[in-house]
């Protein structure tokens, strides 16, 4: 039956989409991973964090899209130049004229340079630089 639903599903032109060709589709997407991708980031059913920084890595965090490309401010910093974050850590209030949201770290260390408040920044502009530790 799953069989036949699939088959309804992924029907081409030319016959049905074999196998290979919708891995490759599949692969196509950017947020696809394969069986032993996943299997590789369990840890005992604990996911293992792509995100842990080495010691004096610096990595640039930056403002997110909060739709139509609008441009955001960050109205309070939760977390200040200095503080130790981890991740899942609120470190700050982003705000465009239709969403205020609490932004949390991707990664644990020590917040640096963050930006100013109440300043208009673009979907991609610095938000903040995290320090490995």
């Amino acid at each position: 039956m799953l069989v036949k639903i699939f088959n309804f599903l992924f029907k081409s032109k030319s016959g049905y989409t074999t196998q290979g060709n919708l891995l490759n589709e599949l692969k196509k997407h950017p947020n696809f991973r394969s069986k032993e991708e996943i299997q590789k980031s369990i840890d005992y059913g604990k996911t293992i964090h792509d995100n842990v920084l080495k010691k004096d890595e610096i990595v640039v965090i930056s403002v997110p899209d909060l739709g139509r490309s609008e441009t955001a401010e960050v109205t309070a910093w939760i977390k200040k130049n200095g503080d130790i974050v981890k991740s899942g850590d609120v470190i700050c209030e982003v705000e465009n004229s239709k969403v205020l949201m609490e932004f949390e770290s991707y990664y644990d260390g020590i917040i640096m340079e963050t930006c100013e408040v109440n300043v208009k920044l673009n979907p991609g502009d610095q938000l903040c630089k995290i320090k490995g530790v």
